[in-house]
Formats: structure tokens, C-alpha cells, sequence
């Protein structure tokens, strides 16, 4: 991710910047970056070493290693030269460092540094004023499996009381930015979903906008309810989860594959599998999961997404079997068929024709972008070669109308470039020029120049009409989605 431009994180890299710049006046201090895994902290400790490089600083870089836990000295060594892990001997070296120029210590998973290395660092951080010195460790996910150490225990307890910088998930804003850079514009009334499905979360965003499709971007195919995801990311977020005893997993895997959550729905499921739902208590337990309001929620959605794709395929379709069965009410009928289609081991006509009559209605009801997927999964299903060409294209026309309807919507909105677009929506949000240039990455001329064509083909004078037919435009056009 280093090559991507580091969006939404203006708050963050001017708390950075503010570091940096106490530590040239003499005011040294430290920064402990915590988040979830793939929230970009080490995307910002690269931004940081850049920018201290640019002014001067002695940049200094180590980095956690789990192969190198157990050896004392191992990330100090890194620091000053020598394992000498004595925390005045730490604190002596960064400040004598300091004399001569600025110094930046930036430390990256320090979950997995030795602790009596983590232990000087952080001695030597408290430290700091009067100094010219600046300590910036980023605090990630503790490793795959075995139970938590009782050294990662004391790394935690030896950063008490440094200040925390807390890396909250993108916004819808700045997903749109870091899509596009990715793989191409997303309807902005998309973004809300991808940031519900990926938390926000950067390096999930990226893997997102790697496996997407033009109708995924556009809106007119809905991104998966469980995306894929990498080995990297599983490698993030199944820490908790190899601890857990093996029935947790598998009540897990139900209630991940059940995106509503509800506690009745999801016990009926897990008892017809021959499971306990009492066995979810040690992933409450450990913080996995929180029951309230009669659902079950994950931590955090990539938890959820790891969580069902660490079973087996036979075991997911299974709980999507054991689900559909556990809809059971009269007016359950789609959660039903999305169920039976997620456990669908093959072709199967049953299945297909009763996806056709929720597609006509579907189609007779105007919800055209639900009426296309229900379409296209019936001639997937399909046994019959000539039901399955019909069905796909009935597919096709339910494709043809909701383009039709989208160009209806797109009203004058759609004379401008991708770019204006891009232009208009952040100045409907109230951002200057000067603001729109930093948020888009552009010279505050070229938003200049985008906006006098914008108000020409719109053929507007003011910054409020420009806003309310940008809301008109995407209020009509999350609703034909």
C-alpha cells in the first residue's frame, strides 16, 4: 500500500506532523498508533519517516519480528546498534542522538518485539522533554496461534500511559478516493456498503476494489454479503479465532453466514447442525462477538468474513442449509431462497423456479437491481438448457430496464465528466476550493477550472443550486438501486 496516496488521515498525519514538529523545537514526546489490522498504521509510520527525512530528522527504523520475540535486544539493536536493552542505556542513546539533529525512532509491530527492547523504548519515550526526539510505535494484531504470551502481556502493560493516536476505518469520502485510485470510479452511492462491509478498513478496501467488477462499481450488481479474502487478511484477523475451542468455530461460522444476526434465527440453525449455541460463550468471551438487542455482531466485519471462511466449503453450506431452514415464518421467504441458494450443492430446478417467481416479483415490483441477481442465480441453478437461456434472458431485460431507469435519473447530472462529478460532490459538501484540491488530490487550479465548466453545462451560479442537484441526482440514484 506504500504507493498509494495515504487518504483520509488528514486529523491523523497533523497529530504526526505536530509530533515532528515539538521534537525540532526541543519538545520531544512519543505516539503509540493502535487500530485494527489493515487500518494503515504502518502506511502512516511511512508517511512519518518521510516527512522527518524531508525536515532534517535522524530517522531511525525497526520493526517487531515474531521469529525474533525470545531474543532480548532484538529491536534495540535495530535502534541504536547494540543490545544493550538497560532503559537508561536506551534513553542515553536517543538523547545523545538528539544533540546533533532531531532524531525519529519509528518502531512497527511492536506486538511482536522482544519486551525488554519494547520495555527501553518505551522508558525512554516518557522521557523525551527537552529533547529533540520523537518515538512513533505502531501497536498491530498479535500473531497466529497458541494462547497470548505473557510477554505480549508486558509489551502492553510497558506502553501505559503514551498517548494513543486511535486509527479509526475510512469514510465513505475517502473509500471513493481510494477506489478509484484501485480500480476505477464507484458510484458514490455505493461507498456507504463497501464501508459496512469492509469496516473501513484500508487494506481491505484495497483487496475489495481489486476483485470488483464495472457492475459492482456502478452499483447495478451488489458487492458479496462475505467477500473473498487474501491470506494476508486472514492472517490479520483470525488471531482470536485459532484459540477458540473447535464447537465455538463452527457456531461461529452459522452466525457469520447470517447477516442479520438474530439470536432466535441463529440458535434454531446451530441446534439443527447438532451444535450448542452455549458453545458461543468463549468467543464472547474473548471479545469475538457481543450479543444485544436479540443479535449476534462481530467485533468487526472482516472478523465476521474470516470467521466463515475458516470452515470448510461442505461445513458453510451446510450452515446455510441448517439458516434456510431456520427461517421459517410466512414472510421469511427470500431470506429462505437466499439460503437454499448459498447451500446449493449443484443445479437445481426446485430451487430455480422458485427464484423465478421472486424475480418476476421482483421485476413486477420495480426493485430491478434485486430482480436482475435473482434472474441470473435461477439460470445458474438450472438444469434445462432451455429454461436456463430463458431465464438469463429475462436476466438481460431486467438489466436493459434498470439501465434505462438509471439514465432517466442521471438528469443533467450526467453532461459532466467522471472528474467534474468527483468536482461537485465534494463542493456540495460545503468543502472550499483549497479543500476539494486536498481531498482529490489535485491542484487547487485544476478544481478551479472544473468548476466554471461545472456551473457552465449546469447552467448554475452558485454553490447551493450546485449542491442541491448533486442531492437530487444521487438520492434518485441510491434509490433505483
Amino acid at each position: 500500500m506504500t504507493s498509494l496516496p495515504l487518504v483520509g488521515r488528514d486529523a491523523e498525519l497533523a497529530r504526526v506532523r505536530a509530533l515532528l514538529a515539538d521534537a525540532i523545537g526541543g519538545v520531544g514526546g512519543a505516539l503509540v498508533l493502535d487500530g485494527a489490522p489493515g487500518a494503515g498504521k504502518s502506511r502512516l509510520l511511512d508517511e512519518a519517516v518521510r516527512v522527518g527525512a524531508d525536515h532534517g530528522f535522524e530517522v531511525r527504523r525497526a520493526a517487531g519480528r515474531v521469529v525474533e520475540r525470545h531474543i532480548d535486544g532484538a529491536v534495540v539493536s535495530q535502534l541504536v546498534g547494540h543490545h544493550d536493552t538497560s532503559p537508561p542505556a536506551v534513553h542515553d542513546a536517543v538523547c545523545a542522538a538528539a544533540r546533533r539533529r532531531p532524531v525519529l525512532w519509528a518502531v512497527d509491530d511492536v506486538q511482536w518485539g522482544d519486551p525488554a527492547s519494547v520495555a527501553a523504548v518505551a522508558y525512554a519515550a516518557r522521557r523525551l522533554v527537552g529533547h529533540s526526539a520523537a518515538v512513533l510505535l505502531a501497536l498491530g494484531a498479535e500473531p497466529l496461534g497458541g494462547e497470548r504470551s505473557a510477554g505480549s502481556s508486558a509489551t502492553r502493560q510497558a506502553l501505559d500511559g503514551l498517548e494513543r493516536l486511535h486509527i479509526d476505518g475510512l469514510d465513505a469520502n475517502a473509500v471513493l478516493a481510494l477506489f478509484e485510485c484501485i480500480a476505477g470510479s464507484l458510484h458514490p452511492p455505493v461507498a456507504p456498503r463497501v464501508v459496512e462491509l469492509t469496516g473501513g478498513l484500508p487494506m481491505a478496501v484495497v483487496e475489495l476494489a481489486r476483485l470488483s467488477t464495472p457492475e459492482q462499481r456502478s452499483g447495478d450488481v451488489p458487492f458479496p454479503d462475505l467477500p473473498a479474502v487474501s491470506e494476508a487478511m486472514v492472517r490479520a484477523f483470525a488471531g482470536p479465532l485459532v484459540q477458540l475451542p473447535e464447537p465455538t468455530r463452527r457456531v461461529l461460522c452459522v452466525v457469520a453466514a447470517e447477516p442479520s444476526g438474530q439470536v432466535d434465527v441463529v440458535a434454531r440453525a446451530v441446534a439443527a447442525l447438532g451444535e450448542s449455541f452455549a458453545d458461543l460463550e468463549p468467543a464472547e468471551a474473548a471479545g469475538v462477538v457481543v450479543v444485544r438487542d436479540g443479535r449476534v455482531v462481530f467485533d468487526h466485519p472482516m472478523r465476521r468474513v474470516v470467521a466463515y471462511a475458516s470452515l470448510a466449503l461442505p461445513s458453510r453450506r451446510a450452515a446455510h442449509r441448517a439458516l434456510a431452514a431456520a427461517w421459517s415464518g410466512p414472510d421469511d421467504s427470500a431470506h429462505r431462497l437466499r439460503h437454499r441458494v448459498a447451500g446449493a450443492a449443484g443445479p437445481d430446478d426446485q430451487l430455480a423456479d422458485d427464484l423465478q417467481l421472486l424475480a418476476e416479483h421482483l421485476q413486477r415490483s420495480g426493485r430491478l437491481r434485486e430482480a436482475v441477481e435473482a434472474w441470473r442465480h435461477a439460470g445458474q441453478l438450472s438444469i434445462d438448457a432451455a429454461r436456463c437461456a430463458q431465464r438469463a434472458k429475462s436476466s438481460t431485460e431486467a438489466q436493459r430496464q434498470l439501465d434505462s431507469r438509471r439514465d432517466e435519473l442521471a438528469g443533467p447530472l450526467s453532461t459532466l465528466s467522471k472528474a467534474e462529478l468527483r468536482v461537485a460532490r465534494v463542493i456540495a459538501e460545503g468543502l472550499s476550493n483549497r479543500q476539494a484540491a486536498e481531498r482529490l488530490f489535485v491542484s487547487a487550479k485544476t478544481i478551479d477550472a472544473q468548476l466554471q465548466a461545472i456551473f457552465r453545462k449546469l447552467a448554475v451560479n452558485s454553490r447551493a443550486q450546485l449542491a442541491v442537484l448533486v442531492t437530487r441526482h444521487d438520492m434518485a440514484g441510491g434509490g433505483a438501486r
